[in-house]
């Protein structure tokens, strides 16, 4: 019986392989950009321009000095269900038709989840310097399609379920961010502005597949297949990264800025770094030789490894924005190089706009397409008191209505500044 409940782990274990994938933050922390959808690469300044656009430090009406008390923010998601599909089928039995229902939910690729935390704190600009810091908790989990069919169907005779180069990754890390911008040079009486991040990294835990496959048959009377399962982890190291950004004014209303995101980066994993692997082989297993050892063979082990290097992915942002006296507009373009948090090779576009209902009350509001999330809606308020500001952002995942929605994000923010 020990040795059935493992092979049935094991088949578990290969078919829910998750792929976790790490990556910089999106910005979840970042209240006021949250619920502008993202649209702050023109708009960001003092404490806050660092993780949107360090050439905005360089801005004349940048803040003299500026103080983040503490900011805040989390995102959960998936591409498969709601929070009223959830309440719908939580606790109930399950027709027939609720079953093909969940399974056309799922897409074909599989259930993807991702929860992405980030804190920060205590950070400050002066001028045309910051020094900030963030603390950041990144996952994207994929679960395969063939675990969810085979509990809500089960399974068929001469039937293989095949699980093929599977990934996962994790990541957790803190990074201390030192940061200037400056008009760097004049053309055509448009001034052009550059800044640059210097980023200490210290990582603090790490997790990733090497190899991850497996084939299993059930039959009439027997299991047989074979799992493969190798994977590197480790519980510290320490890196650097550097971003890029330029900015410009076009007129005295409109603001063009770029901003590149990891174009150099590197985390050296060096504690207690390990390479851990499991093998599984199954040969006609049966009830009857279900206390035969040599129809399953396993191997568990364990090897300390000196270290590993793992890189942050590079985006590229583009942002425009048109300034008013109470309304503010503005449009992003986001392009990663790999699937991973905080990166998509699909393109995010993204519209947000800002309105002063009074002198210290702005509202907010945004879409974006595209990118990891697909279709987003954003919206935030502030508490604008001059030298004060407390801001508030929310969006939802494929809906305006959170219950209806697949992903929520929230941020709070709270920062001080003297122009």
């Amino acid at each position: 019986m020990k040795k059935t409940c493992r092979i049935i782990g094991a088949i578990v274990l290969v078919l829910s392989l998750v792929r976790v994938q790490s990556g910089y933050p999106c910005g979840e922390s970042g209240a006021r950009s949250l619920g502008l959808a993202g649209c702050f690469t023109t708009l960001s300044s003092g404490v806050e321009a660092p993780f949107w656009n360090p050439a905005n430090l360089g801005f004349p009406q940048n803040p003299r000095f500026s103080f983040n008390l503490f900011s805040l923010g989390a995102e959960f998601g998936n591409n498969g269900f709601s929070v009223k599909d959830y309440n719908r089928y939580n606790g109930r039995f399950l027709s027939e038709s609720d079953k093909d229902k969940i399974l056309n939910s799922i897409p074909d690729q599989g259930l993807d989840l991702n929860l992405d935390v980030e804190a920060s704190a205590l950070g400050f600009s002066w001028g045309q310097f910051a020094i900030t810091s963030q603390l950041s908790g990144i996952s994207f989990l994929s679960v395969p399609k063939d675990p969810f069919e085979l509990l809500l169907l089960g399974n068929k005779p001469d039937e293989s379920i095949i699980v093929d180069q599977a990934n996962s990754e994790a990541c957790a890390y803190f990074s201390l961010i030192f940061s200037h911008g400056r008009r760097i040079f004049t053309i055509k009486e448009k001034d052009i502005y550059a800044g640059i991040n210097l980023k200490w990294l210290k990582g603090i835990a790490y997790h990733k597949t090497i190899r991850a496959q497996g084939d299993f048959t059930t039959r009439e009377t027997e299991i047989e297949g074979d799992a493969d399962y190798v994977s590197i982890q480790a519980l510290g190291g320490k890196g650097y990264a550097i971003d890029l950004g330029f900015a410009s004014f076009l007129d005295e209303n409109y603001t063009l800025g770029l901003f590149i995101l990891n174009p150099l980066s590197r985390i050296k994993w060096n504690k207690e770094a390990e390479k851990k692997g499991y093998e599984i082989a199954v040969n006609s297993f049966t009830l009857e030789n279900s206390d035969d050892d040599s129809v399953v063979r396993e191997n568990n082990y364990t090897e300390n490894i000196s270290s590993f290097g793992t890189h942050l992915p590079a985006v590229i942002s583009l942002g425009l924005s048109r300034k008013t006296s109470k309304l503010i507009l503005a449009a992003n373009w986001e392009q990663g190089f790999k699937n991973c948090a905080g990166s998509a090779k699909t393109p995010r576009l993204s519209f947000g706009a800002e309105y002063y209902l009074s002198s210290w009350l702005p509202l907010r509001g945004g879409i974006s397409l595209g990118g990891k999330e697909g279709f987003l809606f954003a919206t935030g308020l502030g508490v604008d008191l001059g030298s004060s500001h407390l801001d508030f952002g929310l969006s939802t995942q494929d809906s305006i209505l959170p219950s209806y929605g697949k992903g929520i994000s929230f941020a709070l923010t709270c920062w001080f500044q003297i122009k």
